[in-house]
């Protein structure tokens, strides 16, 4: 009989705190759920009230959860009221033990910290962490939905074709205690726009009369949403206006303009980091130049499965750990000096290596298009790429990529492919495969992909 995995996650929710903890750790928790882990949660029943959707998972009080340790094969900790203390109370119990964290202002005792603020690195907690400890720092590692992930490449295309703005996003996250819901609706009216408004407030609000009274007076049409089906809302809109919490992502991943609202202390880096004076002004009053910023669309919400690589290592014949990572702007070069390899090349439809200029267009091209492109790493080392570009006519993934000739043969390769049909997140893959090409047509066996069709020069494959 095999026996599952526990993990076992630490947070809080509440109408004070907000939920962004509770929803970047749930993502994380469905994720491992689907790898057949078991997951449970520690936490105040304040936080099962303030957010219905937790009781699918079991919940454990926290006095009992440090009284009485469970053994687990990872505990994960997301709050800002723990630190070193904490977490070494249960390094005995706890085969692992990762951190969420967005602050950098404490120890920490843990195997894996995650912070996804956009621009932190890896140095921010150098001093805080032990020297063992992998920190995975920045946006490539934010913590999505699948549904947001899913939803991408039509919600990028559409923000190409918007030529202004016409439907409003307001919403303010799970605790709005201030009303930022109100303050935002009347500078949306002073603003004189005309176009509809999606208004979205927490199970517990409690502005929702406040609200209403105001929403009356408008000219607009205007829905207020209460368990909202936030991708589509998100994909919906032409513009946000929204609280600087975990959100942020959500609308970043769906390449959706955003004014935003500082709500809490922890939010202010955030707000230096998106935002610019009138800048909802800009948007809700002019049309002009609604193209020229897009807010952060290269955040594609692939965090969960880069972090999955930490918590369900692969390794390869050599034992390599394998992982993965988002290929970025500083890769330019490097992928350039993997493209004039004539051994790699060998295989692809354009056997001429590319000019530095024309490299350079492609690689530009890729990074702001809904293609996933990926470094795959074995042992810290980069050892070859897999890009997946998305086919609109069939909602599909084409698939390419390459292993350095190094390091083939060991497997690496059919790891890739596995990579591959998890970051199209349940859509198909299709690839294609040179005749000559022996090694790859065996990898995409192993890793289950059918042969479809062939023609003179090789194969079709799908997954």
């Amino acid at each position: 009989m095999i026996v599952k995995k526990l993990a076992i996650f630490r947070f809080e929710a509440s109408s004070i705190i907000g939920a962004g903890h509770a929803i970047r750790s749930c993502v994380l928790a469905d994720a491992l759920i689907e790898e057949d882990w078991i997951c449970k949660v520690v936490t105040t029943l304040t936080t099962y009230d303030f957010i219905p959707k937790m009781d699918r998972f079991e919940r454990i009080e926290p006095k009992n959860f440090y009284d009485n340790p469970i053994t687990c094969n990872l505990l994960v900790v997301d709050n800002y009221e723990l630190d070193q203390v904490y977490e070494s109370h249960f390094r005995l119990f706890a085969k692992k033990i990762m951190v969420i964290d967005d602050l950098a202002n404490r120890m920490h005792d843990c195997d894996i910290l995650l912070d996804q603020t956009y621009g932190r690195d890896a140095e921010s907690y150098k001093d805080l962490v032990p020297q063992h400890c992998k920190v995975l720092a920045g946006s490539d590692y934010v913590l999505l939905r699948k549904e947001f992930i899913e939803l991408r490449p039509k919600a990028l295309e559409k923000r190409r074709q918007t030529t202004e703005v016409k439907r409003i996003l307001v919403s303010m996250g799970g605790g709005d205690q201030q009303n930022y819901t109100l303050k935002a609706l009347e500078a949306v009216k002073e603003s004189g726009f005309t176009g509809a408004i999606d208004i979205v407030l927490g199970f517990t609000s409690t502005n929702t009369e406040s609200v209403k009274n105001y929403v009356a007076s408008l000219p607009n049409e205007c829905t207020i949403h209460v368990n909202a089906d936030m991708p589509k809302i998100m994909y919906d809109a032409d513009l946000a206006i929204g609280a600087a919490g975990t959100s942020v992502w959500e609308r970043c991943c769906l390449g959706l303009p955003q004014y935003l609202f500082q709500i809490a202390e922890n939010q202010s880096d955030i707000i230096k980091k998106f935002t610019h004076s009138n800048f909802m002004t800009f948007y809700v009053a002019t049309n002009t130049a609604y193209q020229e910023y897009v807010s952060f669309r290269n955040i594609d919400g692939l965090g969960v499965l880069r972090l999955m690589c930490y918590l369900n290592p692969t390794y390869d014949k050599a034992n390599y750990f394998i992982s993965h990572t988002k290929i970025c702007e500083k890769d330019i070069d490097l992928i350039f000096n993997w493209q004039q390899s004539s051994e790699l090349r060998r295989f692809s439809f354009n056997q001429e290596k590319p000019s530095c200029e024309e490299h350079k267009k492609w690689f530009c091209e890729k990074l702001i298009s809904a293609s996933i492109f990926e470094k795959i790493i074995a042992n810290e080392v980069p050892c070859g790429a897999l890009r997946l570009d998305y086919c609109f006519e069939n909602n599909s993934w084409k698939l390419s990529w390459y292993i350095l000739p190094e390091f083939q043969r060991k497997g690496i390769g059919t790891i890739a492919l596995n990579f591959s049909k998890k970051l199209a997140v349940g859509k198909m893959v299709n690839a294609f495969v040179f005749k000559e090409n022996i090694s790859s047509q065996k990898a995409m066996k192993k890793a289950d992909f059918k042969l479809i069709t062939n023609d003179q020069n090789g194969f079709y494959y799908a997954c």
